[in-house]
């Protein structure tokens, strides 16, 4: 089985919104955004870049924060790029949307962010290491990165996608060796994402994000977690 490609992300599309509005999905994107927005109003970044940016989500959320003035996106498939542009298009905070063709470089390379974003999307690139780096670049001083890549450490190790893999302690590595303080790893699902994905009945999605929190409890927030969540701030 072959990892995602760019031309299967352009064909997805905008249809792309309907994995995150099952009962499920819709409360697991809620505690990713929250934690982002969280951060948001901590640090009040003024001009921010969303990497793998699909359909809006991260940038919806970026909208919502008043100390937030431009934002930028990125994605390699056109059709996504093309739904960002019409739904984001009477939005004064948006700036530019772009498509590129390659998965290992960052466009708007004569500019700094306060603060970038690459959520579910470092996992498709053999070279996310290297991103890292070259995000860290892109900040100015003090900027914030939020990233995340997938636990091989958690239930998805029992039946691997063909996608990139790491550890908490690489992760934090890898960021640090980017020149980067790492605040937080953190995690919000440790059951199987079948289970938040397929589920429509908002009751049923209830009891399994009570379950999510029960584990949390007992484990904490990033043993099994299955997606490694870090927010990191450059030196």
């Amino acid at each position: 089985m072959q990892a995602f490609s760019k031309t299967d992300w352009d064909t997805v599309g905008s249809s792309y919104d309907a994995v995150w509005q099952t009962a499920g999905k819709t409360i697991l994107s809620h505690k990713e955004t929250t934690s982002i927005a969280a951060t948001v109003a901590h640090f009040m970044p003024k001009t921010v870049l969303d990497i793998g940016c699909g359909t809006g989500r991260i940038i919806k959320t970026y909208i919502q924060e008043p100390s937030v003035q431009e934002i930028y996106g990125v994605d390699t498939a056109p059709s996504m790029v093309t739904h960002c542009k019409e739904r984001f298009s009477h939005e004064d905070k948006v700036r530019e949307i772009v498509c590129t063709s390659s998965e290992d470089t960052i466009p708007f390379s004569d500019m700094q962010f306060d603060m970038i974003s690459a959520i579910r999307v470092l996992k498709y690139n053999t070279s996310w290491r290297t991103m890292i780096t070259m995000m860290a670049h892109a900040l100015r001083p003090n900027g914030i990165l939020i990233c995340t890549m997938p636990n091989i450490h958690s239930v998805t190790a029992l039946w691997p996608d063909p996608i990139e893999y790491t550890t908490p302690n690489e992760f934090k590595s890898v960021l640090t060796d980017a020149g980067l303080s790492v605040f937080s790893i953190q995690g919000f699902s440790k059951l199987p994402d079948i289970l938040h994905k397929t589920t429509t009945s908002p009751r049923i999605a209830r009891a399994f994000h009570h379950t999510e929190a029960v584990l949390e409890q007992l484990m904490g927030s990033v043993c099994a977690t299955r997606i490694l969540f870090a927010t990191s701030q450059k030196k």
